[in-house]
C-alpha cells in the first residue's frame, strides 16, 4: 500500500528499486483518491491508475506476474523478477 503515493514519474524507479531487493514482491495498491489529505491541503494518493494500467506496467517493466486481484478499491499482484 504505498505505490499509489508515488510521484507518476517515479512510478518505474521504485518498482525497479524493490524488485532490485527481492525475487518475489506482494503490491497492494489502492484504486482511488484518498480524501485524508484534504485535512493538511494536500493529495496523498498522486498514482491513482485502474487495475489495468498497473498490470500493463508491471509486464512492460519485463515482471512475471504469478497472481493477480482486483477489488473496488485496490488491486493485488504477486510479482517476481523472473
Amino acid at each position: 500500500d504505498v505505490m499509489e503515493h508515488i510521484e507518476p514519474d517515479e512510478v518505474d524507479t521504485v518498482i525497479r528499486n524493490i524488485m532490485a531487493c527481492v525475487p518475489k514482491c506482494f503490491f497492494q495498491i489502492c484504486l482511488v483518491a484518498g480524501d485524508m489529505g484534504e485535512m493538511i491541503r494536500q493529495t496523498l494518493h498522486l498514482s491513482v491508475h485502474s487495475h489495468d494500467w498497473w498490470y500493463d506496467c508491471f509486464e512492460r517493466l519485463g515482471y512475471t506476474i504469478e497472481w493477480h486481484s482486483v477489488h473496488d478499491t485496490a488491486s493485488m499482484f504477486l510479482i517476481s523478477s523472473t
